[in-house]
């Protein structure tokens, strides 16, 4: 690292010639024009707006953090059109509006839902992203700023950003916790929440733009924020995922990638030769719906939509990543275009598409898996979901799917509700079991421990999560399983589901279910979410209707099978939310009435009966098929006998192929076929096991 003591700079950014020759590129141009005009018009608004009189003291705190929030972002922006444009009107407003900021006396910049939540720290996401943005303010109209003005705000970020994430952080050379024998805040070494990245890297910017100010105390500010940032990227340095969704992907790794990119123009200490960055576009490769209408919106993520191109071109500039520059195009082109991605974009990075990666990918550090028929834009696609229920953001939604076809959402997760207090204090329906794809039994959640921030070890939060194995993949299959037995452990002794594509457009899903004993029925629900039309057709037959495509779902087994649609969900946090339709596919469920519990025909009632009539042992399989609007054609499937297994014929298009699912270290003989693996396709593959 380049000693922060000699030549130190604190422009944040990279040079401005630079910036300006990309403004005249087509990708920028017209939304350059446009910026300037805002700008402008920024110059005829008032400087610092008045709040109205409000009682509630937690209501007008918030009011007050708000309106800082916009002046820092305010400042920032100004900043940014005076350093392209040399503008001094620009510079001077941005200039007024860091004074006002340095004036004003909220007595803290952490919001009071997050003080709520954890009464025992004083810094939360808005101190980090508030210091984070005066920081940048600061470097962009540093040459306007006069040294009362310098001193004021570093005063200012001293007592309510930076300094106080610092004093959370608990760093053992910090006197003040030695002193207090103060323990370090949650955040500070969480490597798997975006609020660990978050509060650092607002540290580390913040101290990078104040480095001048005061040398030993920044210089402690970037070794904290450096030492736990690079820990994170420790992490997730073989897989680049992310285990809180694809939305908090964006949030935890953008600010790491900002915090680098100051560490580099500021110090000239480079750490994008970190190995993280080389597969950090991986996971949203693989994640991206085939149309690019969203991301898979496991968790906390918002449905539908993209968004995060400029850290995308981040990654592409700073490590050469040829693969990212090809998403962060595809991203841009179907959202909004920002200044950071000004900042970031770099068009002599020659983008790599994706067509010479396997089409499917197992995630093993998340257990997540996805599947997809190519890479063209009307793929078949479909994204099972493993993990853990301890993870942060995470819904109660282990061995759920979602499934896309030909340019249509037609298996979907409602999403992310609004937050607020009842998110955190309950499980809102969109968390809720119930309101993903996969099973509930008796009408409960998933089980959930507390919610622990460490690693990416499965087992390390609590019993309640769900391990992807088996994966294969090949060009006429693919396949994966996931048990998710321990997030049901009060119910069940076991709850696995396999996976199996048939490519290009038939999923095979194949629970195998096994009650635990008990004096009672268990009653269960095999549920699918779509936003098209769902209808029953017959008694083996039901279709999602969408508009480009339609999806036929076929249940085999049980046999005793009985559907029911239940009440419609809603998409997330949408401003106008769409209707989700739920079906539900159950098997019988007995009324007993005036029955004596001694002499009932149920054996969860009197466990010494040695002929079950219903059995512990329940099994579902459901054969999904996409289809495009005006196709018709789908397997004709036939059970096999297999011992102590579940065998399927599917026949169609003149193909025939054959899937055995049976318990593991036995041998079954099936249509000439032997094997000791999990499944088999009769087509010819490597990977037949």
């Amino acid at each position: 690292m380049t000693d922060p003591n000699t030549d130190a700079s604190s422009n944040l950014h990279p040079s401005l010639p630079c910036l300006q020759r990309i403004l005249q590129l087509p990708r920028f141009a017209p939304g350059w024009e446009e910026f300037l005009k805002e700008r402008e018009a920024d110059l005829t608004l008032e400087l610092w707006p008045a709040l109205h009189e409000i009682e509630d003291p937690v209501v007008a705190l918030e009011s007050r953090q708000s309106r800082l929030m916009n002046a820092a972002n305010r400042a920032e922006i100004l900043g940014l059109a005076f350093a392209l444009t040399g503008d001094k009107r620009f510079g001077k407003q941005g200039r007024d509006v860091l004074s006002k900021i340095v004036a004003d006396d909220t007595s803290t910049w952490m919001t009071p839902v997050h003080k709520q939540m954890y009464p025992e720290v004083s810094a939360d996401l808005h101190v980090a992203l508030l210091s984070r943005t005066i920081a940048y303010a600061y470097s962009l109209l540093r040459p306007l700023v006069n040294r009362k003005l310098q001193l004021a705000l570093w005063e200012k970020m001293k007592s309510h950003g930076p300094g106080v994430i610092y004093r959370d952080s608990g760093d053992g050379t910090n006197r003040e916790s030695q002193i207090n024998n103060r323990k370090s805040a949650w955040w500070s070494d969480a490597y798997n929440s975006n609020w660990s990245s978050v509060l650092n890297g607002g540290l580390g910017v913040a101290a990078l733009a104040f480095l001048e100010m005061d040398r030993k105390a920044t210089r402690r500010w970037i070794a904290v924020a450096k030492d736990r940032l690079v820990t994170m990227l420790d992490l997730v340095a073989d897989e680049g995922a992310g285990l809180e969704g694809t939305s908090y992907w964006f949030t935890c790794f953008g600010p790491i990638l900002e915090f680098c990119e100051g560490l580099r123009n500021v110090t000239g200490e480079n750490l994008f030769d970190h190995p993280f960055w080389k597969v950090a576009h991986e996971y949203l490769t693989y994640l991206t719906m085939p149309d690019f209408s969203g991301f898979a919106n496991f968790g906390d993520a918002h449905y539908p939509g993209l968004h995060g191109s400029w850290i995308l071109y981040g990654i592409a500039s700073r490590a050469n990543n040829g693969r990212a520059q090809w998403l962060a195009n595809r991203v841009s082109e179907k959202s909004e275009i920002s200044h950071r991605d000004l900042l970031f974009y770099d068009p002599k990075v020659v983008e790599i598409p994706p067509h010479d990666l396997p089409a499917d990918r197992l995630f093993k550090s998340i257990h997540l898996a996805t599947f997809r028929s190519s890479w063209e834009e009307d793929a078949v696609f479909l994204a099972v979901k493993g993990g853990s229920n301890s993870w942060s953001h995470c819904h109660l939604d282990l061995n759920s799917f979602i499934l896309h076809a030909y340019g249509e959402y037609l298996a979907v997760d409602p999403g992310a509700p609004g937050y607020g207090a009842h998110y955190f204090n309950s499980v809102e329906p969109p968390v809720s079991t119930a309101w993903h794809n996969t099973i509930t039994v008796d009408g409960a959640n998933q089980r959930q421990p507390p919610r622990y921030r460490m690693s990416y070890n499965l087992e390390e939060g609590g019993g309640a999560y769900c391990r992807l194995s088996g994966f294969s993949e090949c060009e006429t299959f693919a396949m994966v399983s996931g048990d998710a037995t321990s997030a049901y452990g009060d119910t069940l002794k076991r709850f696995h589901r396999h996976v199996v594509f048939l490519k290009p457009n038939c999923f095979l899903l194949y629970d195998d279910i096994i009650v635990k004993k008990a004096r009672t029925q268990r009653h269960f629900e095999w549920l699918l979410h779509s936003v098209a039309p769902i209808v029953e057709v017959g008694p083996n037959r039901i279709e999602i209707r969408g508009k480009k495509a339609s999806l036929i779902v076929q249940p085999i087994l049980p046999q005793s099978l009985h559907c029911k649609f239940l009440p419609d969900r809603t998409t997330g946090s949408r401003s106008e939310p769409l209707p989700v339709h739920c079906l539900s596919m159950r098997q019988d469920w007995q009324h007993l009435w005036n029955v004596n519990p001694a002499d009932s025909p149920f054996p969860q009632w009197d466990v010494r009966r040695p002929v079950p009539l219903i059995g512990r042992h329940y099994r579902y399989l459901v054969i999904l098929t996409a289809l495009k609007t005006g196709d018709t054609e789908v397997p004709a499937a036939q059970l096999l006998p297999v011992r102590n297994g579940v065998g399927v014929r599917l026949e169609w298009k003149g193909r025939v192929s054959t899937v055995i699912w049976k318990p593991r270290k036995t041998t079954v003989s099936v249509e000439n076929i032997q094997t000791q693996g999990t499944a088999v396709d009769r087509r010819k593959c490597r990977h037949n096991r």
